[in-house]
C-alpha cells in the first residue's frame, strides 16, 4: 500500500525541466515591427493624455532608462529574488515619480486611466 501511494504521488510531479513560459522566437524584422507598434501606441496614448512633443520625449527617455535599469537587475543571477523584487519596486517608484513630475497631476491621472483602458482592451483579445 505504501509503495502504491508513492508511485501515484510521483506520477503527479512535474518534470524539473518544465519551461516557465514558452515564448515564440521572433525574427529581427518581427521584433522591429512589434517595437514600432508599441512606440506608435505609446505616442498615441501620450497625445491623448494631452502631452506636448517635449513632454513625450522626456517620458520616452524616462521609460527607456527605467527599462534598462530593470533589465540589468533581472539578468543579474547574483541577486536574490526578494532583492530583485525590492530593487524593481524602487525603480518603478522612481519612474512613476519622474513621469508625474513631467506630466503634472491631471495629465498623470488621465495617462493612468488611459493605460488601464488599453491594458483591459488587450487582455480581452
Amino acid at each position: 500500500m505504501l509503495i502504491a501511494g508513492s508511485i501515484s504521488i510521483a506520477s503527479y510531479a512535474q518534470p524539473a525541466t518544465t519551461p516557465v513560459q514558452d515564448k515564440p522566437k521572433l525574427s529581427k524584422e518581427e521584433k522591429a515591427k512589434v517595437k514600432a507598434k508599441q512606440e506608435e501606441e505609446q505616442t498615441a496614448l501620450l497625445t491623448e493624455a494631452g502631452l506636448d512633443a517635449d513632454q513625450q520625449k522626456k517620458v520616452a527617455e524616462t521609460l527607456a532608462q527605467a527599462k534598462d535599469k530593470a533589465g540589468v537587475i533581472k539578468k543579474n543571477d547574483a541577486i536574490a529574488a526578494d532583492d530583485k523584487t525590492a530593487q524593481l519596486k524602487v525603480i518603478n517608484e522612481e519612474k512613476n515619480a519622474k513621469l508625474k513630475e513631467i506630466m503634472g497631476e491631471e495629465k498623470w491621472k488621465h495617462y493612468n486611466e488611459l493605460k488601464k483602458k488599453q491594458k483591459a482592451a488587450t487582455t480581452t483579445m
